[in-house]
């Protein structure tokens, strides 16, 4: 009889702790998933490694490249890379060619002229006549040449062959014939053709640079024209 009352109480004490670790498991706090999904801690450094997808990663890291289009109506050489210009100069018409070519070949005329004459005549009314000739021939020469550079063109830099040729001429002549010669060859001839060269382009040039040029030296070749005409009416020249 003992015995089966010890057993009985042994049996109800196993089963009373049997009930009472079953209470305590049932307490105890479910492992959390939501660690997982965001990620591990890294002990070292406390950040978060993304367990995001391979495309939300890669959108992550991608960066922009910046644009290299020319800009627009712009080419681009194959070899350099570099953008070419797209409009070349305009052409200079024929008519401004023939006049730059003739009017630097006058203008030089009057300069190589002048300059002798200047240092050969023994006439104070000539000599003087000379150096301005040889002067203002220069300064419009000057500026024909920059205007026409400009344009890619090149003057003349040295007299025709028969203004050459008339020069040499001059100089073997005796004085009073030598100061003849200068007053109708240079002072008269070749400005009346030069004051027709230049009214023709003043009239009918396509160049605003070269019609203005035209323009405002026309009045220096007249004043040249009308000096040397009055040198013949004062008798120390005669026309032939």
């Amino acid at each position: 009889m003992d015995r089966l009352l010890n057993w009985s109480i042994g049996t109800v004490a196993v089963l009373a702790l049997a009930m009472l670790a079953c209470g305590r498991s049932e307490k105890l706090p479910k492992p959390s998933t939501e660690s997982s999904a965001r990620g591990s801690t890294s002990p070292e450094t406390g950040s978060v490694a993304s367990t995001g997808t391979p495309a939300a990663a890669s959108a992550a890291t991608s960066t922009t490249t910046p644009s290299t289009m020319s800009p627009v109506g712009a080419t681009t050489t194959a070899a350099t890379g570099q953008v070419a210009p797209t409009q070349a100069g305009l052409p200079v018409a024929a008519i401004e060619r023939t006049f730059i070519a003739e009017a630097a070949a006058s203008g030089l005329a009057e300069i190589d002229a002048g300059r002798m004459m200047a240092a050969r005549s023994t006439d104070p009314g000539i000599k003087s006549y000379a150096r301005q000739l040889e002067r203002e021939h220069m300064s419009a020469n000057d500026e024909l040449k920059r205007i026409a550079e400009g344009k890619g063109i090149v003057v003349p830099a040295i007299v025709s062959k028969e203004t050459r040729e008339l020069l040499d001429r001059l100089r073997g002549m005796p004085a009073a014939e030598g100061d003849r010669t200068f007053v109708r060859e240079f002072g008269i001839e070749t400005h009346n053709k030069a004051i027709q060269l230049f009214e023709k382009e003043a009239r009918e040039g396509q160049d605003p640079q070269l019609r203005a040029f035209a323009e405002q030296t026309l009045p220096r070749l007249r004043e040249h024209l009308t000096m040397a005409q009055q040198l013949q009416r004062q008798g120390k020249v005669t026309t032939h």
